[in-house]
């Protein structure tokens, strides 16, 4: 599925799909690749860490006195290993959200009509460095009717999921540029 790794191969117009079908691809571009693969998206791996991760914890709920490390292949991950997924899934997901209702609003300010749907993938389109979205972004159309704002702000985005979120961030604190 090219959703899933970003390839942006299309044989078939998704965006005139139905809407469940559309909502299901939208969830499949959060996915991601592979761990160590250039494809968008949060990656598989950390999605597995995550639900492991959850997993546990409601374990723990039910019987606090259990130590139950989070394990990927018989391998116990370190908890700042766990930690840090939770970080960066978190950043990932909070600019997405943000960067959405800045499009919306960006879109709206020249008078462009998005829908929900069209805004929600022209977000993680970018950010998963996927390529097509829904609507008019779908894999037959294209981001020309964005404002110049909009398309700055897909740059910035396309920039922070190809370079991982956390990389990019830390350019911008002040220890990074501490000698």
């Amino acid at each position: 599925m090219t959703l899933l790794n970003s390839t942006g191969f299309a044989t078939s117009d998704f965006a005139q799909w139905n809407e469940a079908g559309q909502v299901l691809l939208l969830a499949v571009m959060f996915i991601g690749g592979s761990a160590g693969s250039t494809g968008g998206g949060v990656k598989i791996i950390r999605w597995l860490v995550i639900l492991k991760a959850i997993r546990r914890q409601l374990s723990t709920t039910v019987y606090p006195d259990v130590v139950e490390p989070v394990r990927l292949g018989g391998q116990v991950i370190d908890e700042e290993v766990v930690r840090g997924i939770f970080a960066f899934t978190f950043l990932y997901l909070f600019i997405f959200a943000v960067s959405t209702v800045v499009i919306t609003l960006d879109a709206g300010r020249v008078g462009l009509e998005l829908t929900t749907l069209e805004a929600l993938s022209a977000s993680i389109a970018t950010i998963g460095n996927i390529g097509p979205g829904f609507g008019m972004l779908g894999p037959f159309g294209s981001y020309l009717e964005f404002p110049v704002t909009s398309k700055l702000l897909m740059i910035v985005l396309m920039w922070l999921g190809r370079l991982e979120v956390v990389p990019v961030l830390v350019l911008f604190t002040r220890s990074f540029w501490e000698w």
